[in-house]
C-alpha cells in the first residue's frame, strides 16, 4: 500500500522502502534495515544479494538485466526511496526513477555531499527531495518522523 505522500507510517498500512547506495559504501556504513523493518518497513528489494555477482568477474550481461529488472521495480514499488551518497550510477538511475514516479525520496550524506558544489547534482536541489546530513540516527528519524532509538547491528 502507498503511504500517498505523508511521512509518517501511522498515517499508511505498510510503507515500503528502498536503499540505494554502492556497494562499498554499504559496506562502510551498514543500512539500519532491521530498525525500519521493526517498525512495519518492507524492504522492496535486497540489492545486497547481489554483491556477490557484482564484485567477481561471473557477471553475464543476462545478469545485469535481472538485476537491473528488479532494481527499477523496486524503485516504483517504494514508497520511500532513500539514497545514501555517495552513490554510483545505479543509485544515481534509481534517483531518476524515483523523481519521475513521484516518490518520496530522501538523500542521505555524512559527509555534507549534498551541499558541496563540487559534489553535489543539481537533481539533489530538486524542491521534492528531503535532505539530510547527518548520521544514520538521524536518517532513520527523518524517515519516521519523529525521534527513534538506534540499536547497533
Amino acid at each position: 500500500m502507498r503511504n500517498n505522500g505523508r511521512n509518517s507510517l501511522q498515517e499508511a498500512e505498510v510503507a515500503e522502502f528502498l536503499c540505494g547506495v554502492e556497494l562499498q559504501e554499504y559496506r562502510q556504513r551498514p543500512v539500519h534495515r532491521a530498525t525500519l523493518e521493526s517498525k512495519g518497513y518492507v524492504n522492496t528489494y535486497d540489492w545486497t544479494q547481489n554483491a556477490s555477482a557484482l564484485d567477481g568477474s561471473t557477471v553475464t550481461l543476462d545478469d545485469l538485466s535481472s538485476i537491473g529488472q528488479h532494481e527499477r521495480d523496486a524503485v516504483t514499488g517504494a514508497d520511500v526511496v532513500v539514497v545514501l551518497l555517495p552513490g554510483g550510477k545505479g543509485t544515481h538511475v534509481e534517483l531518476g526513477i524515483a523523481i519521475a514516479q513521484g516518490r518520496r525520496i530522501i538523500l542521505h550524506s555524512p559527509a555534507e555531499v549534498i551541499d558541496n558544489p563540487g559534489t553535489t547534482s543539481t537533481f539533489y536541489h530538486l524542491p521534492e527531495l528531503e535532505k539530510c546530513n547527518g548520521t544514520l540516527d538521524d536518517l532513520i528519524a527523518l524517515i519516521l518522523g519523529r525521534e527513534v532509538s538506534i540499536t547497533a547491528d
